[in-house]
C-alpha cells in the first residue's frame, strides 16, 4: 500500500512538471539603438522582474521563459524602458527590440558672476581677519609681527620704514617694495598708479582691523591683482576716548 502510494505520488508530479517542462523556451532577442540603428551592450534583461541575463557586445541576448506572455523588461542607462510578451506564435527567430533615448527635461538655472557686498560668511573667497587684539599682542610700532599670523601672508621690513608684502608668493620676482598687491586705507586706495604703496605713512597704531583677500578674491579690486589688505582705522569704542 506504502510503495502505491510513493509511485502514485511520483507519477502525479512527473505529470504537473512535464507541461512546464515542454512549455520552457529560449528567447532570442537584439537590442538597438532607435537613432543609430547600432547595438548596446551592457542592457538589462529581467524576465517576470528579475535580473535575468545583459544583452552582449553585438546586442544579442537569450532568455528562457516557462509560460505564455511572460514579461521581458530591457532596460539601460539614458534609454526608455521597453518591455516584450513571448506568445505562442513566437517561432524561435530573433526578436530585434528599439530602445528610445531618454530625454531629461532640466528646470531653469541662473549663473550670477562674482558677487560682492556680501557678508564676509558668505563670500567665496579666500579671506583672513586680523582684530585689533592680534595687533596688540606685538609691538604696535609695526605691523609686520601681526600680518605674519595669515597663512599664505609674508611681510618683511626690509629696511626701517621700508615693508616688503607678499601675498601667495604674488611677490617672488619683487626684491623690495609692494608689489601685485593693492591696500585700502577705510576704502581710500592707498595704493599709487605705479603699483607701488608706501606702507610707512601710516601709524600701526591707528590701525583697528586688517582684512586680507587672498588669490582670485582680490580681483574684484581690480583684474590681475594678486591679493588686497584692507586696513580700518582704530575707532573709539562707546564711552571710550584715545588720541592718534
Amino acid at each position: 500500500m506504502i510503495k502505491a502510494i510513493y509511485y502514485y505520488t511520483i507519477l502525479l508530479l512527473i505529470s504537473v512538471l512535464l507541461p512546464v517542462t515542454l512549455q520552457a523556451q529560449e528567447l532570442r532577442g537584439r537590442v538597438l539603438n532607435a537613432q543609430t540603428q547600432q547595438p548596446l551592450q551592457g542592457v538589462t534583461v529581467s524576465v517576470e522582474g528579475k535580473a535575468y541575463t545583459l544583452t552582449g557586445e553585438d546586442g544579442y541576448f537569450e532568455a528562457a521563459l516557462t509560460r505564455v506572455n511572460a514579461p521581458v523588461i530591457l532596460s539601460y542607462v539614458g534609454f526608455a524602458t521597453d518591455t516584450i510578451f513571448w506568445s505562442e506564435a513566437y517561432d524561435g527567430s530573433i526578436i530585434e527590440v528599439l530602445l528610445r533615448s531618454r530625454g531629461a527635461v532640466l528646470q531653469e538655472v541662473q549663473v550670477r558672476g562674482y558677487e560682492t557686498n556680501r557678508p564676509l560668511l558668505q563670500t567665496a573667497g579666500a579671506i583672513s581677519l586680523i582684530e585689533r587684539e592680534v595687533i596688540t599682542r606685538f609691538d604696535e610700532s609695526s605691523i609686520v609681527r601681526a600680518v605674519n599670523t595669515v597663512p599664505g601672508v609674508r611681510m618683511e621690513e626690509r629696511a626701517p620704514a621700508s615693508y616688503r608684502l607678499s601675498i601667495r608668493g604674488s611677490s617672488l620676482r619683487s626684491p623690495y617694495g609692494i608689489r601685485n598687491v593693492k591696500l585700502y586705507y577705510d576704502g581710500i586706495p592707498f595704493t599709487e598708479a605705479n603699483g607701488t604703496t608706501a606702507l610707512n605713512l601710516l601709524d600701526a597704531a591707528n590701525i583697528g582691523r586688517i582684512e586680507v583677500l587672498k588669490g582670485p578674491t582680490a580681483s574684484i579690486y581690480g583684474a590681475g591683482t594678486g591679493g588686497a589688505v584692507l586696513l580700518e582705522p582704530r575707532r573709539a569704542a562707546p564711552g571710550e576716548s584715545f588720541w592718534s
